[in-house]
C-alpha cells in the first residue's frame, strides 16, 4: 500500500474549501462552530466543528496572531501547526499508509511569510485506491467512511448480500428511505453531504449501490 506523509497529506489530498458559501445543506456529522465551545470541546466535537469553521471563516491571509485568537494554541506547532480532531491523538510519526490517518484525524494549518497559506481537515481526503474497506472503521460519522466507499463499491462486495447481512457489515442504515433501499451518510466532499445509497430487489439482495451528493 502506497504510503504518503503528513505533509502531503495535507498540502496534495485536500481540495481547499470555498468561503463564505451559503445555502448549503449540513451533513449530520457537522456543528456550528463556536469559539468559546472550540476552546473547550473535546477532540471529537472539534472534529465537528472544522468544516463549519472553514466555511464561515476566511482563514487565508491571516496572522498566526489572529487564527489563535479563534482556535487557541495548536496541539503541535513545527513546519505547520496541528490541532487535534481525534481520541486517538496524531498521527505516528513518518510516512503512514493513508489508513493510519483516517484514524488520527487533524485540522492541518500552514503558513507562508507568517499568513495562512493552506488550512484543511484529512477527513476531506480525496477518495483514493489505496484506502481499503475496513468494517472496523465504517462507525457512523467517521472521516475514514468517505475514502473507503470507493473501494467497497469497485470490488462489489455487499453486491447478492442480503438485507440482514448488509445490515451486520454496515449497521443500521442512517436515513429512512423506500422499503429496497438502504442509505449511508458519508459526511461531506468540498461543501456537498454524500450519501452511499444501496438497491435491493424483491428478495432484499443488493443489486447496485451508488454514491449520491446533494
Amino acid at each position: 500500500m502506497p504510503v504518503v506523509t503528513r505533509n502531503r497529506l495535507a498540502r496534495t489530498a485536500v481540495v481547499l474549501l470555498a468561503i463564505g458559501t451559503t445555502g448549503c445543506r449540513k451533513s449530520s456529522f457537522e456543528q456550528d462552530f463556536s469559539v468559546a465551545e472550540w476552546r473547550t470541546a473535546k477532540p471529537r466535537e472539534r472534529a465537528r466543528m472544522a468544516t463549519d469553521f472553514l466555511r464561515t471563516h476566511d482563514v487565508i491571509g491571516m496572522s498566526e496572531a489572529e487564527l489563535k485568537q479563534l482556535l487557541g494554541e495548536p496541539t503541535n506547532e513545527s513546519d505547520s501547526w496541528t490541532y487535534d480532531l481525534s481520541e486517538n491523538g496524531p498521527p505516528p510519526a513518518g510516512p503512514q499508509p493513508s489508513q493510519v490517518f483516517m484514524k488520527h484525524p487533524q485540522l492541518y494549518v500552514f503558513f507562508k511569510q507568517g499568513r495562512v497559506s493552506i488550512a484543511s481537515p484529512t477527513y476531506m481526503l480525496e477518495l483514493r485506491d489505496d484506502v481499503v474497506f475496513d468494517p472496523r472503521f465504517w462507525a457512523p460519522r467517521t472521516p475514514a467512511r468517505l475514502a473507503m466507499v470507493y473501494d467497497l463499491l469497485n470490488r462489489r462486495l455487499l453486491i447478492s448480500l442480503d438485507k440482514p447481512q448488509v445490515l451486520r457489515l454496515l449497521g443500521p442504515p442512517d436515513q429512512k428511505t423506500e422499503a429496497r433501499t438502504l442509505s449511508y451518510d458519508l459526511g461531506m466532499r468540498m461543501l456537498d453531504g454524500v450519501t452511499l445509497t444501496f438497491t435491493m430487489d424483491s428478495v432484499n439482495r443488493v443489486t447496485r449501490g451508488r454514491i449520491l451528493e446533494h
